[in-house]
């Protein structure tokens, strides 16, 4: 472990340190899970679809399923009558055709039989016996056509998307009980200050580890796997076990906090030195970003094991440490569009906001759309670094580049929060 303590001199841009990160990604493969257990993972291969959906032509109301040129002109005042021939019903289908002056029943998702073209909804209807008395006309809006939703050898999960509830329904009722899901990246989380971890009783400036149970949580949302996690006071060589240890974990990335300033106790920083990040050929690492909060980030490498170094304070390491981690991730998942750094989107600011004079500001917001159908930020805590309690309620990044300012009423830019739901 280097002893030095390097002046900075890789100083990037936001934009820069982003791709820095995300050129650092693994690329650790696939696994083929259970439909019910891939929410929250990404599809490594386009899924297509083994049967249409719905599978027959359905209706999607409970009445009569009719020829709609038997229905024509039918009112209260003017009824029409048919003969009712059986029904159709979700798993027992009416095998028979329905004839001219014919009428079937037919329930929700039931399959339409031949003959048929239209369904007239129930409440528009008495049954006498075996005569169906009609007082609207047949509709095909209300029947479903067979492949409307997704057709047999086509796809709507291609690779790179992030399946959720509702994707994983989708995927089954595609015909597929496995699917093909890229390996999540291994992560090695180190919280390091001989401060972290202190009881009531303990040192005054004692803090309990808040960004230990912060990155495990936002490692996990974001979709990798932390297979490590360790806390060290100030101590070379207790740092340098941690390490040791971390690498020796499988992990893909080494994350640590804390020590990443140039001060006496900054030992992260030294430990790190100048090499450039494993696996990563031609792609530099980094020793501060023109950022504001978290500017002394760095990336570097622990032998061959790449190292995001982020500073100690929670809202730097939620905010920097988010977006950054939010396109390791992604690279390495392959997601489909961009991560969160590369999808800003615009708000009406409610109060004045105003920026760094040199850095890009990044200051956590509140994102809602007002009864106008406006959409409007309201920044939350930018006035410390250390700040957690506006956090939960954040679920935007006000996006304010160097020297900008923003007045109440203004059109700024918001990221969306990758630490948020």
């Amino acid at each position: 472990m280097s002893g030095r303590t390097p002046e900075p001199r890789r100083i990037v841009t936001m934009d820069a340190a982003v791709a820095a990160v995300a050129a650092v990604a693994p690329h650790r493969g696939s696994e083929v899970v259970p439909v019910a257990e891939a929410a929250g993972r990404t599809l490594a291969e386009d899924v297509v679809a083994t049967t249409d959906l719905p599978r027959s032509d359905v209706s999607a109301m409970d009445g009569y399923a009719v020829r709609a040129a038997d229905t024509v002109g039918a009112t209260p005042e003017a009824p029409v009558r048919l003969r009712r021939v059986g029904g159709s019903y979700a798993g027992a289908p009416l095998e028979q055709a329905v004839g001219p002056g014919e009428a079937a029943a037919i329930a929700t998702g039931a399959s339409v039989p031949a003959g048929a073209d239209a369904i007239v909804l129930l409440e528009a209807t008495t049954l006498d016996g075996d005569v169906v008395t009609l007082t609207d006309p047949g509709a095909p809006k209300h029947v479903r056509r067979r492949g409307e939703d997704v057709a047999a050898g086509t796809s709507r999960t291609p690779a790179g998307t992030r399946v959720g509830p509702a994707g994983a329904s989708l995927l089954a009722a595609m015909g597929h009980a496995d699917v093909p899901v890229v390996r999540p990246p291994r992560a090695a989380v180190i919280v390091t200050g001989s401060e972290v971890g202190r009881t009531a009783g303990g040192a005054r400036d004692g803090v309990f580890d808040s960004n230990g149970p912060l990155l495990a949580a936002l490692l996990a949302h974001l979709g990798a796997e932390v297979v490590h996690r360790d806390a060290v006071a100030d101590d070379a060589e207790a740092l340098a076990a941690a390490l040791d240890r971390a690498a020796a974990s499988g992990a893909d990335l080494i994350v640590t906090t804390g020590g990443a300033s140039v001060g006496r106790f900054d030992l992260v920083r030294r430990a790190l030195g100048a090499d450039a990040p494993a696996g990563a050929e031609g792609a530099p690492g980094f020793d501060r970003v023109l950022v504001k909060p978290g500017g002394p980030a760095m990336l570097g490498a622990y032998g061959a094991v790449p190292w995001l170094g982020l500073p100690g304070t929670p809202v730097a390491v939620t905010v920097v440490g988010g977006l950054l981690l939010d396109a390791w991730v992604h690279a390495a998942l392959g997601r489909r569009g961009a991560p969160a750094w590369g999808r800003p989107t615009a708000a009406v600011v409610d109060a004045p906001v105003r920026g760094d004079a040199k850095k890009t500001a990044l200051w956590t917001a509140e994102v809602h759309v007002d009864a106008q159908g406006v959409r409007r930020a309201r920044e939350l805590g930018r006035d410390g670094a250390s700040r957690l309690a506006s956090l939960p309620s954040a679920n935007g990044l006000l996006r304010l580049p160097a020297g900008a300012s923003h007045a109440a009423g203004d059109v700024a830019e918001v990221l969306p929060a990758p630490f948020g739901a």
